[in-house]
């Protein structure tokens, strides 16, 4: 069909912390998750190529104790993607997008967020002669904050240091443009 090859991936982590203040247990850190990923590699043709897939990843967090300053909160993000590559002559034109969707659920506030995000990147280069090659990338992109960037209010005393997250902060925005000029010679 459209695809020659499908590889999945799965991981998963289950990760406890225990923080003592002298002999008594302060604060108990818990972080269970998983992740997955199918990527779907495209027939592709003479001059094109690509992928496409799904990414999901779920974390349950929960800090208890004295210096618990993120409240538990379940994650959930699940990521749609593409990425096309083209080479015709001496030009090569590499394309990728990228929709996520993410929720979080701080129910012990009685809170949560939802945001949906969008990347995309356009790669135009050129091979000038077999030793020098030149190429521009454009890429915008977006990402959700994180749990701790959200929900943080109080002292991490690791770290010495008061953090107050933000319920209200948007999504981060960046455009990045870039350029890249290669010479590769033989070793001499």
């Amino acid at each position: 069909g459209f695809f020659k090859k499908a590889k999945f991936r799965f991981g998963y982590a289950d990760y406890e912390h225990i923080e003592l203040e002298g002999s008594e247990i302060g604060t108990v850190f818990k972080n269970e998750g998983w992740e997955s990923r199918l990527d779907l590699i495209d027939e592709g043709g003479e001059n094109w190529g690509g992928a496409s897939g799904i990414h999901y990843r779920y974390r349950d967090f929960s800090a208890v104790g004295e210096e618990a300053f993120v409240p538990a909160t379940t994650s959930k993000h699940l990521g749609f993607y593409t990425v096309k590559e083209y080479h015709a002559s001496n030009w090569h034109v590499d394309a990728g997008a990228r929709f996520e969707h993410t929720k979080y659920d701080a129910a012990s506030i009685n809170t949560g967020r939802t945001f949906n995000s969008f990347s995309g990147s356009l790669g135009v280069g050129y091979d000038i002669n077999t030793d020098l090659f030149f190429g521009v990338n454009l890429a915008r992109t977006e990402r959700a904050p994180s749990t701790e960037e959200l929900f943080s209010n109080g002292p991490h005393l690791a770290t010495n240091a008061f953090e107050r997250g933000d319920n209200t902060l948007g999504k981060e925005k960046a455009l990045s443009v870039d350029a890249t000029l290669s010479y590769a010679v033989e070793s001499f």
